[in-house]
């Protein structure tokens, strides 16, 4: 998470015979950003006591939308400020929605209105300040395989699983390919590569694998599987590569029907049954 500056807001007291003045540090008017999902405050400073020493002095805050929307972005506040002699400071929170929407960084500003009592406190030219939400989605996506390993027999099709958790809000193409195993791209499966694309509000997408149906008799082979992600797009999470197992394949049994047979002689020939036992859908 990024460092978070926080906003000051000073009364300064002009003279004495001049009202305080409410607003934001100048020194402080830009470059505040807050990553989503945080509680801040927004520190407010009183540099002295009330000009004439009669009572205490107030300000209205009220937070407004902007690009950043209340109770989308952001938690609606307002309220008002009282400064008694001697206090130091005061906060006011701000509290940023997360999300898992990719819209880029958004802002937001604090109105300060309302100075109380005329003639003893009045607004300085900073009195409204603007926030900028930055977004932790955009980008932010992290690709993986939805398991390590996925297997099938041969002549079947394997569906195979990417997610994308974060950084929703955009399309997004993902590119796979096999990057070793002994199992050989074309002939033990197709393709050997390929892409999927995710819409702006999908977090899964499929692909599949055709294992193919051969006469060999083999034991189990696999392909290792990798994730390809554009540079600056997304990230790869930590299960970026899976493994296509496909099932060994013995032949069938066969033997004899029958331990023994007799024949006559004077029949010319025997008729010998052979039985094939186990597996008949064996596509060899």
């Amino acid at each position: 998470m990024a460092a978070i500056r926080v906003a000051v807001m000073s009364l300064t007291l002009l003279s004495v015979a001049s009202p305080a003045v409410a607003q934001f540090s100048a020194s402080d008017l830009n470059g505040t950003w807050f990553m989503r999902g945080v509680v801040v405050g927004a520190a407010v400073d009183n540099a002295a006591a009330f000009a004439n020493g009669t009572g205490p002095v107030t300000v209205h805050y009220q937070t407004i939308s902007g690009t950043a929307i209340a109770g989308v972005d952001f938690l609606p506040l307002a309220g008002t400020l009282t400064f008694r002699p001697g206090v130091g400071s005061q906060l006011i929170p701000l509290v940023i929605l997360n999300d898992v929407i990719a819209e880029g960084a958004e802002t937001f500003t604090i109105q300060l209105s309302n100075p109380q009592p005329l003639g003893g406190l009045k607004l300085g030219p900073h009195a409204v300040k603007v926030f900028t939400i930055v977004d932790n989605d955009f980008g932010g996506s992290n690709i993986r395989f939805d398991a390590p390993v996925y297997s099938g027999d041969e002549g079947q099709k394997v569906t195979l699983t990417v997610r994308r958790d974060g950084g929703l809000g955009t399309t997004l193409t993902v590119n796979w390919r096999a990057v070793g195993g002994n199992a050989l791209a074309g002939t033990d499966f197709t393709p050997a590569e390929g892409s999927v694309m995710f819409a702006s509000t999908a977090s899964a997408a499929t692909f599949q694998i055709t294992l193919a149906c051969d006469a060999v008799v083999e034991g189990p082979e696999f392909a290792l599987l990798a994730l390809e992600v554009p540079a600056g797009a997304a990230l790869l999470g930590t299960q970026s590569t899976t493994t296509l197992t496909i099932a060994g394949r013995t032949a069938p049994p066969i033997q004899f029907e029958s331990a023994t047979y007799s024949v006559l002689e004077t029949a010319g020939a025997a008729t010998i049954a052979l039985v094939r036992e186990g597996n008949l859908a064996w596509c060899g």
